[in-house]
Order: structure tokens, then C-alpha cells, then sequence
């Protein structure tokens, strides 16, 4: 006599209701976060869109006519490098100092923590205009230049970068890694490279995922800073506006696309490429 498999008990209706609930929240979510980008997309590619729910007619030129300015590429790649450049400033002075503040578990890092949460206090305007007085009485030879911008920046981005990093620490237990790792016999050089950094990876992307979105979409800090004598893309797309606003919707797409593309290209440097190597 066969043995016949039981059915599976249907569902009741509330895990029905549950499910179908969670699904509308999800796709709602979805549909806020893209229809924006969607919008943008259909009014830099529009003819023309006034009176009418949809455009007109779509066309390529004003996308052609965005690239072949002369700003486009000059300050596209002054962005895209003043935001790696935040992000090798800010994880060079992160990481190391929140290694160090773990594993000795000092209580000077409640100070660093409440310092982290100064540039959220204040706007970014007054953030610009106490470092160009500051540094206009100090070192007026720097103002206006990309040197003082990277270091606004990277004040403006050093507290995404701070907590990411913090919380991956926290998660992974650095304490007890390091006392393991002390007792193998490894140094300080050998621990940081072969133990810390490949278990923090993920905070690492993170932070550097949003430290360059925010230096490279800035716009108040940088038009203070360095306004139209060293214009960043984010300065320069504000001006389109005055010259045509399909431009200014151009370079929004553009924006979203670098934005995009830094976040796959991170997210796909910090896999772990396979096993951890031994401790030597």
C-alpha cells in the first residue's frame, strides 16, 4: 500500500493578510524610491512637458547637448576625485584611532563619539563659513582652494564613516580577536592587516559608499568654499538651472548613475575574495 504524503495545512488568513500586507509595503517603498528617478528620466528625455500628463515626445538631444559642455567632464572628475579623496582621508583617520580606542576600551571614545555629532548640529553653510573665517586668519594662502573643500568634506562625512566602521567593530567582537591573534603571536602591523581589516569590510563599503555620495552631491559647502573659481559638479549643476532645466535634470541622472556605479563597484571590492590567510 502506498504511502501517501500528507498536504501541506493551508494557510490561515492571517499569515495571508500578513504576507500581502508586507508586500504592499515593500512595493509602496519601491515605488517611492524610484518614481522620482523615473520622473527626472522622462523630463530630461521629454521635448517638451507643460500641461500634459505625459510628454510630448522624447529625444536624446539634451542629453547630448549636457555632455558636450564645456564643465561637464572637468568638474565631473573633480567630484568623483575630491570623494575618493574623503574617503581614504576619513578611513585613514577612523579606522586606526577606533582600533586602537576598542581594544584598549578607553573612555576617551565617549568624547570622539559626542565629537562625531558636531557637523550634524550645525548646517552646512555655517560649517563653510566658520572654516573660511578660521582658515582665513590662520592660513589665508588655502582659501578657495580644492585642499580646504576635501577637508570640509571630509568633516562633513567623517560621521557616516565613524559609525559604520563602529558598529562593524562592535558586531565582530574586536577584543576578543585581538587577544586570540596576541596570543598566535601576532603583531600589531600583521593583526590590522590579516585580522581586522578583512572582518570589517563590510562598514569599510558602507562608510565609503556614503562619505563620497555626500562630498560628491554637496552643493552649500562646496559654492562657499570654492564657489566659481574651482567649481565641483554639484556647483556647476546648480548653475544650469538658470541655462535650461533639462540640463539640471542631465546631470540628476548622471548623479544617480556615479552614485550607482560606486556603490556596485565597492560592494564588489569588499567580498571576501575566499578563506582568511594564516597568521604568520
Amino acid at each position: 500500500m502506498e504511502e501517501r504524503t500528507p498536504r501541506p495545512l493551508p494557510q490561515s488568513f492571517s499569515s495571508r493578510l500578513s504576507r500581502a500586507l508586507s508586500l504592499l509595503l515593500i512595493t509602496a517603498f519601491v515605488i517611492f524610491l524610484v518614481l522620482p528617478q523615473i520622473s527626472t528620466l522622462v523630463f530630461a528625455l521629454a521635448t517638451s512637458w507643460t500641461t500634459t500628463i505625459l510628454p510630448k515626445g522624447l529625444t536624446t538631444k539634451w542629453f547630448v547637448q549636457t555632455v558636450q559642455q564645456r564643465r561637464f567632464f572637468e568638474t565631473l572628475q573633480r567630484s568623483i576625485l575630491l570623494g575618493l579623496s574623503v574617503i581614504v582621508i576619513d578611513l585613514l583617520l577612523v579606522v586606526p584611532a577606533l582600533v586602537v580606542m576598542t581594544v584598549k576600551r578607553t573612555r576617551a571614545r565617549i568624547l570622539l563619539d559626542m565629537a562625531t555629532l558636531f557637523p550634524y548640529t550645525m548646517p552646512g553653510v555655517v560649517l563653510a563659513l566658520a572654516l573660511i573665517r578660521f582658515y582665513g586668519w590662520l592660513f589665508p594662502a588655502i582659501l578657495s582652494t580644492p585642499w580646504l573643500l576635501a577637508a570640509a568634506h571630509a568633516s562633513l562625512a567623517l560621521p557616516i564613516v565613524y559609525w559604520a566602521v563602529l558598529n562593524n567593530l562592535k558586531a565582530i567582537k574586536l577584543h576578543e580577536l585581538f587577544e586570540a591573534a596576541q596570543t598566535c603571536g601576532a603583531r600589531w602591523p600583521q593583526i590590522l592587516r590579516l585580522v581586522v581589516l578583512p572582518n570589517i569590510r563590510t562598514g569599510i563599503a558602507i562608510s565609503a559608499v556614503a562619505g563620497f555620495a555626500a562630498s560628491f552631491t554637496d552643493f552649500a559647502v562646496a559654492n562657499f568654499i570654492v564657489g566659481g573659481i574651482w567649481p565641483t559638479f554639484s556647483v556647476w549643476q546648480g548653475g544650469l538651472i538658470r541655462l535650461n532645466s533639462r540640463f539640471m535634470a542631465v546631470t540628476a541622472i548622471v548623479s544617480f548613475l556615479i552614485t550607482i556605479t560606486t556603490t556596485l563597484i565597492v560592494m564588489r571590492l569588499s567580498r571576501t575574495p575566499g578563506p582568511p590567510k594564516s597568521i604568520s
